[in-house]
């Protein structure tokens, strides 16, 4: 993605201003070739994460502004993360605290 490997701090930065930061997740993919030497290992940050807050209040405020961000003049698309309930389980067993919130970032 456009924010590269210094995302993390870039998105912790940006998403502060609205509330206490929990945790930041960018996900990464592992590209993996035949090069002269074996083997080789090449790293790219995707367009993909999570930014957990500490509270709901800011991400609601987040998503009251819409579905988009910019961040360092990239544009980045929010949505509440929702967890979806496996067969037999209630919702109870898995929902976190109402005081912390979560948001997909794509």
């Amino acid at each position: 993605h456009k924010l590269g490997f210094k995302a993390p701090g870039l998105l912790r930065k940006h998403f502060s201003t609205y509330g206490t930061v929990v945790h930041i997740y960018v996900s990464e993919s592992v590209v993996r070739w035949k090069g002269p030497h074996g083997d080789e290992i090449h790293r790219r940050p995707c367009s993909f994460g999570f930014v957990q807050m500490h509270a709901a209040a800011p991400v609601r405020r987040l998503l009251v502004q819409g579905p988009e961000q910019v961040v360092k003049g990239v544009s980045v698309f929010l949505e509440k993360f929702e967890r979806r309930c496996l067969q037999g389980q209630h919702v109870g067993e898995w929902q976190a605290e109402e005081e912390e919130e979560v948001l997909d970032l794509m």
